[in-house]
């Protein structure tokens, strides 16, 4: 039965040699009240920054009825800056009517992860003797967090060798440049980078002759 009073009433004697007695009281109120769940609160939580707390993923946690492990302010966005923050954790039932909701002793910590981000270099072309034009590289916005920007970051691209005027026609690869400063980003995201391609094509050559005269056989010229 759920929660709440109730009347039990003895209907009949299971032994025929008895019978009730004319004052005995042939009725009982009683109550069931709410059971607290045995609960084993989580050893940690671990988000991707641009999660809130609810969405934590918990570990060691377990509960003897349906319910859920809730931290506090779980609608809270944490940075990586924030890794190790502690939040006080609640057991809530399911069956909110039978059951109490069970508030942890102690803290958890949350380990927050950077977010993987996709950054594309653009694919370009020159010909041959020509300088090599600027290398972009573009960043899909919808990936940042909150009021994060594509303007927090920047990032020096190279072809290697294509970077040169006079480099050789063919195909060069387009990465981030080996050197310090070449990526500025925010510590809140890894960066995911995907190359691109340099094409550089032949110069087209035009041949011009000098006019032509008549020449006499066996002539001087």
């Amino acid at each position: 039965k759920a929660v709440g009073s109730y009347t039990a009433r003895a209907a009949a004697l299971t032994n025929g040699d008895y019978v009730f007695a004319e004052n005995s009281k042939r009725t009982v109120d009683y109550k069931i009240v709410t059971a607290t769940p045995e609960v084993t609160f989580p050893e940690s939580a671990e988000i991707t920054y641009g999660q809130t707390l609810h969405q934590a993923v918990l570990k060691g946690e377990s509960s003897n009825v349906a319910g859920e492990f809730i931290l506090e302010e779980p609608d809270r966005l944490l940075t990586v800056a924030d890794s190790g923050y502690e939040a006080a954790v609640s057991f809530v039932p399911d069956d909110t009517k039978n059951y109490n909701t069970v508030e942890s002793a102690g803290k958890v910590k949350v380990t927050v992860n950077p977010k993987n981000l996709t950054v594309t270099a653009n694919n370009q072309k020159k010909v041959y003797g020509q300088e090599t034009p600027e290398l972009t590289w573009y960043m899909d916005e919808s990936q940042l967090v909150a009021d994060d920007s594509i303007d927090d970051f920047g990032f020096v691209l190279t072809a290697g060798s294509g970077d040169l005027r006079y480099c050789d026609v063919g195909s060069y690869s387009i990465t981030l440049a080996d050197s310090e400063g070449s990526v500025t980003k925010d510590d809140n995201y890894t960066i995911d980078f995907k190359q691109a391609t340099l094409q550089v094509d032949p110069l087209l050559a035009e041949i011009k002759w000098n006019p032509v005269h008549n020449i006499t056989v066996g002539g001087a010229g």
